[in-house]
């Protein structure tokens, strides 16, 4: 999208998903900013039926009964949850933006940074543009002009100091559409800068600003956005999730969030007496009052041992009924035998348990869909702009032509279940016909098979992670194929560089790591880590409910 939005005509206001949301963030001390953000919000009550206010970002933490009011809005995050933990912010805030908007309905919704100067920190101002990008919202910049705190000494200085911000801003994922300038005359100020138009916090042109308020604006897919959308898709499905290790307090967490939150059903597995009282004594009252407690009794230990040993009769390791008892008290297999039984709708576990642990008896009992021949791990990264996904992240160590290209044909279709339109491409260390070798020719064999078995998918390879990634990399390496640069789907060639990709790209590009997500099966098991966060958590289960 163009960033001037510099159009003349006035369009028709489209609020198919949300309210116009604006956030006004402002360089400046408190009166101007105050000033100016009443003045945003009287034009746009003149012309919408409801507005809110809300503070997206403040400086310090909020009283602790918040009144949904104009004079006393909602918080969205602090500073200090930001400093504390970005992603967890930015979640926060969006999590908080959209509980307003459920709240009072709004056309329109103004949302304000801090209230108190904060100078030109490049990370500040880059801060607030990545929260606005979150919430899609079309962002205002105010700059303290020649009579501000901490005022530039120049016209030039100002221009620099209207860019600086600008760059910033855009460079977090922020849409700028209009710099405020405060203390300034109209006629001593630029009437553009990068693009960019700006005016004089004294004297806005209303009607631009209003017509560049009512600008449809292209989404920007970003790390916090994605996870609140999984986390309103699996609210929209309804679906109960077992968690066996109910004894671990990061699981317990989760399971409070998401049932306060009325997202998922939680099925705990234990004394139901004991997790209560150990919920009760972390403070997670929605897990000791709403949570769902499947006691292991002598009937039900019983019986799914009874069924446990008809699922493994025709297998090459059939069981007795005194081992299908002793299994079916782990908690993995206590847990995937609920999901089997249409107790619970899928299972995540792994926060004390192996993956293997996980996975076993999910192959033993779940099984593989129809058509699948194995089962395999893909993990969603998000980085700051983009969403992606990679495979085999969990089990394969060395797949075969044929095993890729199920893996690729799996990973397209757990990408659309997230709403990502997936183009896969399968990696190697040549990209096309530059190079040759036994593991490029295995890369190129299972792309072949891919794009024979699935027409209309996009799909590349053999090709090198920067072609797939990077459009100018592409033109250079892979000019004629209308696939490289574009991949969101990576394919990787074995586990060694699974492994070593996504935890780079976590690391090095601090992405947010989703899964590994187990694709193939009959019904839903994930896996965690045994280091997974309490965020990390919440994901997969999600996830799982999704999936279901």
């Amino acid at each position: 999208m163009n960033n001037t939005d510099m159009a003349s005509e006035k369009p028709a206001i489209t609020r198919d998903e949300h309210p116009m949301r604006i956030f006004l963030y402002s360089l400046a001390t408190r009166k101007p900013t105050e000033d100016i953000a009443s003045h945003l919000y009287g034009l746009l009550a003149a012309h919408h039926e409801r507005v809110v206010r809300m503070e997206a970002i403040s400086e310090k933490e909020p009283s602790q009964v918040a009144d949904i009011t104009l004079s006393s809005p909602l918080t969205g995050t602090t500073l200090p949850r930001y400093q504390a933990d970005a992603q967890a912010a930015r979640l926060e805030a969006v999590t908080n933006v959209h509980l307003l908007e459920r709240m009072t309905h709004p056309t329109s919704v103004l949302l304000t940074g801090p209230s108190a100067h904060m100078g030109m920190d490049p990370l500040l101002i880059e801060a607030g543009a990545m929260l606005a990008a979150d919430l899609q919202a079309r962002v205002f910049l105010l700059v303290a002009g020649e009579d501000g705190l901490d005022a530039p000494d120049s016209f030039e200085e100002l221009h620099t100091r209207i860019a600086s911000a600008i760059s910033w801003a855009q460079r977090g994922g922020a849409r700028v559409s209009g710099v405020f300038v405060t203390d300034t005359p109209a006629d001593a100020l630029p009437a553009y800068v990068s693009s960019v138009p700006v005016w004089s916090a004294q004297a806005p042109d209303d009607d631009a600003v209003y017509a560049i308020c009512q600008r449809p604006l292209t989404p920007v897919v970003t790390p916090a956005a994605f996870q609140y959308s999984l986390l309103e898709k699996a609210r929209a499905a309804g679906k109960t999730i077992v968690l066996p290790e109910s004894e671990d307090r990061r699981v317990l967490t989760a399971a409070n969030y998401l049932l306060d939150q009325g997202i998922v059903g939680i099925l705990l597995c234990g004394r139901a007496e004991q997790i209560r009282e150990h919920a009760e004594s972390f403070g997670l009252h929605a897990v000791a009052e709403r949570a769902r407690i499947l006691e292991p009794t002598d009937d039900l230990l019983h019986r799914m041992a009874d069924r446990l040993v008809k699922i493994r009769a025709t297998s090459r390791r059939p069981l007795t009924a005194e081992q299908a008892l002793e299994l079916v008290q782990q908690p993995s297999y206590f847990g995937t035998m609920c999901v089997d039984m249409g107790l619970a709708d899928g299972m995540v576990s792994g926060a004390a348990h192996s993956t293997a642990d996980t996975v076993r008896p999910a192959l033993q009992i779940i099984k593989t869909r129809p058509g699948n021949k194995l089962v395999s791990g893909a993990m969603i990264m998000c980085l700051d702009q983009r969403i992606d996904l990679y495979a085999d992240v969990a089990l394969l160590s060395n797949p075969t032509a044929d095993q890729l290209a199920e893996v690729a044909r799996e990973s397209a279709h757990t990408a659309r279940l997230f709403g990502l339109n997936p183009v896969v491409g399968l990696l190697s260390y040549s990209t096309g016909t530059s190079g040759k070798g036994p593991d490029v020719d295995l890369v190129r064999e299972a792309a072949q098979k891919t794009k024979r078995e699935n027409p209309d998918l996009p799909v590349t390879g053999p090709i090198q992670f920067d072609a797939a990634w990077s459009e100018e990399v592409a033109q250079m390496k892979a000019p004629d194929d209308p696939v490289a640069g574009h991949v969101n789907v990576f394919v990787l060639p074995d586990l060694s560089s699974s492994n070593v990709a996504v935890k780079a790209v976590q690391r090095v590009g601090q992405a947010v790591a989703i899964g590994p997500i187990l694709q193939g099966l009959n019904k839903p098991v994930n896996d965690l880590s045994r280091g997974a966060t309490t965020r990390d958590i919440i994901n997969t289960i999600a996830v799982t409910a999704i999936e279901a």
